[in-house]
């Protein structure tokens, strides 16, 4: 049984999605680190892929660019970049289309054990880019405690996201009749994974190094360069993915909650 909108709920869906992104993205900015604000923890792409994989791709490319610009202009964090609205567009046009593949894997990802691996793997290579690299030996003595630190906050964080995306499947398990018609949590975190992976860390990255070297003025000051900004968007993918993984599928799950009992009462009526 599946949910159909007219063309005027597309359009409210789309108007309440763009709202609620847009202010996702002004806080994501107010609460980030005042000289990293490119690295946050954001709950607009989960409300931009919801609209992709609810309204379509075009509705999500709207809701992604529209929300990118309006946060740009209600809140200037310097020089607009359209670079990031390609890729907040790309946000909300790709979860539509890579649920065609996943369809496939469903059955595999029931037990979603690769993407635990993928997720550690990531932790991993973030560790890994943490020693490699001496910026945060220029930093002092702070720069050798603050290694750990994150590694540690971050894999307790992702430990505690990890079990709630569990139980979240597992839900969605126990009523898989009821949500045939709409992607698993398991589904939605390989496609969280991956366009968190091409577009919130190496996309931005480079839109991050257009802005500071070519918008800007001559080199960064505190020595970022692409590397390193990748790195530290690396830092925060983890949490990302499993945040936008959680709340995209509950907010699926209530919408075809709400679908259904829509539905039912429409048959009761007649």
């Amino acid at each position: 049984m599946k949910i159909r909108y007219s063309p005027v709920q597309r359009i409210v869906i789309a108007a309440m999605m763009l709202a609620l992104a847009t202010l996702a993205t002004i806080i994501s900015k107010m609460v980030s680190i005042p000289i990293f604000r490119f690295a946050s923890v954001s709950f607009a792409p989960a409300l931009i892929m919801f609209s992709s994989f609810a309204l379509g791709p075009l509705y999500g490319a709207m809701v992604g660019a529209g929300a990118d610009i309006l946060g740009a202009f209600i809140f200037p964090t310097g020089v607009y970049n359209p670079i990031y609205t390609v890729i907040a567009a790309l946000w909300g046009t790709l979860p539509w289309l890579l649920l065609f593949l996943t369809k496939r894997w469903r059955a595999a990802l029931r037990f979603p054990v690769a993407i635990y691996i993928a997720l550690v793997l990531l932790l991993s290579l973030l560790a890994v880019g943490f020693y490699a690299t001496d910026y945060f030996n220029s930093m002092g003595e702070n720069g050798v405690w603050l290694k750990p630190l994150i590694l540690s906050v971050l894999f307790v964080i992702d430990v505690g996201l990890c079990i709630g995306l569990h139980f979240t499947n597992l839900h969605f398990q126990k009523q898989i009749l009821d949500y045939t018609d709409i992607p698993s949590p398991n589904e939605v975190a390989l496609i969280a994974l991956t366009l968190q992976v091409a577009l919130g860390i190496f996309a931005t990255a480079g839109a991050l190094s257009f802005y500071f070297f070519v918008l800007g003025s001559g080199d960064y000051p505190i020595g970022l360069s692409f590397w390193i900004i990748a790195l530290l968007l690396s830092a925060l993918a983890t949490p990302n993915i499993l945040v936008n993984s959680a709340l995209v599928s509950w907010l699926l799950i209530f919408v075809r909650r709400f679908g259904k009992m829509g539905e039912i009462e429409d048959k009761n009526d007649e």
